[in-house]
């Protein structure tokens, strides 16, 4: 009877760690998007344009480093000539 009471005392001190640990995790995940909205909204009023179209650029491409679907791209035709490309007419067949 006692270990019952002393199990189910236990638990629910691990839930309520449990319950503020998420509540810890929510106000830094709040704080950290409000600090990237403010950072944002200074970027885009006191940059000038031609380094947010630059930066932005940059940032786009590192964001594809991580982008989870490839795409490959053939040109129809080659650089060099105005021939057709080999591996676009193979994968247009």
């Amino acid at each position: 009877m006692r270990s019952a009471y002393i199990w189910k005392k236990k638990k629910k001190e691990k839930e309520r760690r449990m319950i503020r640990s998420m509540k810890e995790l929510f106000s830094q995940m709040g704080s950290s998007i409000a600090s990237f909205m403010f950072i944002w909204a200074m970027f885009h009023r006191y940059f000038p344009h031609h380094l947010q179209s630059s930066i932005e650029r940059l940032f786009d491409r590192f964001l594809n480093l991580f982008y989870p679907y490839i795409q490959i791209k053939f040109h129809e035709f080659s650089r060099d000539s105005f021939r057709r490309n080999e591996a676009y007419a193979a994968i247009e067949t």
